[in-house]
């Protein structure tokens, strides 16, 4: 039997090293290059960014593309994926769920696409949470290492520029109709509200932060400087304040029928505030909210640490020092003065009106330390709210003082009440005495001269 003999076709030797060449580049193109070829440039966010955003995946050198198979993952909780698009020449498939997708581009042909540098491939389409503070947050790109589509690319360095990007429930402070800012924070976090909060109204008093309820949380009152524990919601805070005011001067007040003079002040609440304290925050619980007049002998107040020094006494520590100063009976709600009251005072209808009455005016002397307080001693008086929150914490809130027109003396009401005439009868210069017109009986303006004669 004869032989066959294999032939070997080789190639001359001036083309074989041209192939070798050839062979080398083909898989350093596809193998180690591959990573070079497509790269996505950053982006930053501001509180002014637009919640739209766009990555755009763009040819870093000349390349010829057939397909391209990558991974992008993302938080889902901060941004979604809305959309893909690519250039005319690939056609794209992409599955997604929850913080990450599959992407799919391959050419419209079998043959391959020729992209010069700058080319883009695809743009991805995000839409970003509003629960967001402007900061740095990197995107991971990958690709499947065993995927049986060709590829010749991936991506790389996608990211977003900027401090720390955080996302969680926001917590918004409002006041009126302005937002004053807001937090962000994790369900579980503790909330610690600003306990500054100003009006520009000096008689208006913060009360503290109040949330209504809804399907979310239960309505929320906080003291100044109260926190809370938040939950997977989101919140708003309503800064709450009320006017509450000593109106200026004191009137001569008989307590009982031999007309036993006492010093009056009078004091003024915001209504519409008021009601929305009492009744919609405080769900008409009397018993949280009571209105009340510290009187004290003036130089205590002088003395108090807000406007001077005597080892930090405050007028929440005077209200409790029951032998300097008088607290007048608390007003509950809806003890409010009416009729004459009102309009001897010039009452006006945004305000409730309400007294504070000093009785027991003199003290007699018992040993040399004593303080002899008489009808010449200046007394002062500063109009509070007590509050006792939900929490259980009370506090009480004092209205602005002003010494010249919150102190006042017995002798020198006195003498202005005598003073008080007019020569023509009104609703409240009703009583004819001695030719003239008073707002006092014949027996007050007679209990009125007595006690002064006694002062001298």
């Amino acid at each position: 039997m004869k032989e066959r003999t294999r032939h070997i076709f080789m190639p001359p030797k001036y083309i074989l090293f041209p192939l070798f060449f050839l062979f080398t580049l083909l898989i350093m193109s596809v193998g180690t290059s591959a990573a070079e070829e497509f790269s996505a440039g950053s982006i930053e966010l501001s509180a002014s960014s637009s919640k739209d955003i766009e990555y755009v995946i763009k040819a870093e050198a000349q390349t010829t593309l057939w397909a391209a198979n990558f991974s992008v993952h993302y938080d889902g909780d901060i941004m979604s994926l809305t959309g893909i698009e690519t250039s005319s020449g690939f056609e794209l498939d992409y599955t997604s769920t929850d913080g990450s997708a599959t992407i799919l581009l391959h050419s419209k042909k079998a043959s391959n696409v020729s992209l010069k540098k700058g080319d883009t491939l695809a743009v991805l389409k995000f839409r970003v949470s509003d629960k967001i503070q402007p900061g740095e947050y990197f995107l991971s790109f990958s690709y499947p290492q065993n995927s049986a589509v060709t590829y010749s690319g991936s991506v790389k360095n996608l990211h977003i520029t900027g401090g720390t990007l955080f996302y969680g429930n926001r917590v918004t402070y409002v006041s009126g109709e302005k937002t004053l800012g807001s937090d962000f924070a994790s369900d579980g976090d503790t909330i610690y509200p600003s306990q500054d909060c100003e009006s520009n109204n000096p008689d208006e008093i913060f009360i503290g932060w109040y949330a209504k309820k809804t399907s979310d949380h239960k309505k929320l009152f906080l003291a100044p400087g109260e926190s809370f524990v938040i939950g997977n919601y989101d919140i708003t805070l309503e800064a709450v304040f009320l006017e509450i005011k000593t109106l200026p001067g004191a009137s001569v007040y008989f307590a009982t029928e031999d007309n036993d003079v006492r010093l009056r002040y009078i004091s003024a609440v915001n209504k519409k505030q008021y009601d929305f304290i009492y009744n919609t925050i405080l769900g008409k619980d009397a018993a949280s909210m009571i209105l009340g007049t510290l009187i004290c002998p003036t130089q205590y107040a002088e003395n108090n640490a807000e406007y001077g020094e005597n080892g930090g006494m405050t007028f929440e520590a005077l209200k409790n020092d029951r032998l300097a100063v008088q607290t007048s009976v608390p007003k509950a709600p809806g003890q409010w003065l009416t009729g004459s009251d009102l309009e001897n005072i010039g009452a006006s209808s945004k305000y409730y009106y309400y007294d504070g009455i000093l009785n027991n005016i003199i003290r007699e002397s018992t040993t040399t330390d004593d303080e002899v307080i008489d009808y010449n001693t200046d007394f002062s008086a500063i109009a509070y709210l007590t509050i006792t929150y939900p929490s259980g914490y009370t506090l009480d809130h004092f209205a602005r003082y002003d010494p010249t027109s919150h102190s006042r003396s017995i002798s020198y009401v006195v003498t202005k009440a005598l003073a008080d005439v007019s020569s023509v009868k009104t609703s409240y210069y009703r009583f004819k005495i001695d030719d003239v017109y008073r707002p006092y009986s014949s027996s007050q303006v007679e209990a009125l001269y007595k006690l002064r004669a006694s002062m001298n």
